[in-house]
């Protein structure tokens, strides 16, 4: 993640939880149980409370679905950044 987030100049706070092994997140985030889809990313308002949950990734591969990925996500972490209500 350091290296990811470096390479896009991210400078808000990330965490990694989880992990693929088997039980990982369940003990660290019990709050997800049934989630199955790696990643997920949860998106936290200034609050401290979950604005949005994500799970799985659609790589530069998948096109047009990648694209309007990226710019949900950079739209989203903007409105969050500013404090706006999401």
């Amino acid at each position: 993640m350091r290296i990811f987030a470096g390479r896009h100049k991210l400078t808000y706070p990330m965490l990694l939880a989880g992990s693929t092994e088997e039980g990982d997140l369940q003990r660290k985030l019990p709050q997800l149980v049934n989630c199955g889809a790696y990643p997920t990313t949860l998106f936290i308002g200034r609050d401290g409370l979950v604005k949005r949950i994500h799970a799985g990734f659609e790589g530069k591969a998948t096109g047009e679905r990648h694209t309007r990925l990226v710019r949900e996500y950079e739209d989203l972490i903007k409105d969050l950044l500013a404090g706006k209500e999401v």
